[in-house]
């Protein structure tokens, strides 16, 4: 089965838009709440620096959500 797939696309405001397979799921989310949208998800850490690291360069980028099981 294919995780869903996120590809986070910079706008020139400074905004930034994440689509979900191919469909706008979030869009003008401001630079400094980013962070806060991502943690939401459990991307947090490392894993957000390398995802904004690829935005600042690129102006995009594309990550693949994997499901963590609950601990017991």
């Amino acid at each position: 089965m294919r995780h869903p797939a996120w590809e986070i696309i910079g706008n020139e405001d400074r905004t930034f838009d994440i689509l979900q397979k191919d469909e706008l799921f979030r869009n003008s989310i401001p630079a400094q709440w980013l962070e806060d949208e991502f943690a939401k998800y459990g991307l947090c850490g490392q894993e957000y620096r390398n995802i904004r690291h690829k935005l600042d360069q690129a102006g995009r980028a594309e990550i693949t959500l994997r499901r963590i099981a609950p601990v017991k």
